[in-house]
C-alpha cells in the first residue's frame, strides 16, 4: 500500500513506446494515422488497479474505458496544471490506501475531481 506519490508510481509509468497504432482513427472526426491507443492489457498487472492518466479519451484502448482518468491538458492549465495535478494525486492516495479495491469503479470520480481542482484554479487566477 503506497503511503507517498513516489510509491503510488513504483509499478511504472508507461509512454508512447507502450502505444499502439489507433485501429479507429479513420473513422474519428480529426483522427491522424499517427494517433495511438494505450492498451493496459498486456502490461502484466490487474486491470482491477490499473488506471490511465491521459487528456484524450480517444487513446483507450477499447474495453478498457473503465480504467480511464481524463485529465485537463497541462499547456491550457492554469500554472502548468500544478493544481491539476494535486488534485490526481491526492484522490490517486486515497484510492491507494484502500486494499483490494477495484479502481475501475473511481475513476470517472477521480476525473471529475481533477477537473473541479483546475477550474478552481482556474477562476483563482481571474481574481
Amino acid at each position: 500500500m503506497p503511503k507517498t506519490s513516489a510509491e503510488l508510481f513504483s509499478a511504472g509509468i508507461f509512454h508512447r513506446d507502450h502505444c499502439v497504432q489507433d485501429p479507429k482513427w479513420k473513422e474519428r472526426d480529426g483522427g491522424k494515422e499517427w494517433d495511438t491507443v494505450k492498451p493496459l492489457h498486456g502490461l502484466g498487472y490487474p486491470l482491477d488497479r490499473v488506471l490511465l492518466i491521459d487528456n484524450e479519451t480517444h487513446k483507450v484502448f477499447a474495453g478498457e474505458e473503465r480504467n480511464a482518468v481524463t485529465i485537463p491538458t497541462w499547456n491550457v492549465c492554469p500554472s502548468g496544471g500544478v493544481d491539476a495535478l494535486r488534485g490526481l494525486v491526492k484522490q490517486l492516495l486515497i484510492l491507494a490506501d484502500v486494499d483490494g479495491t477495484d479502481l475501475r469503479g473511481s475513476s470517472n470520480y477521480v476525473s471529475i475531481c481533477v477537473s473541479a481542482a483546475n477550474e478552481w484554479a482556474m477562476e483563482r487566477e481571474r481574481f
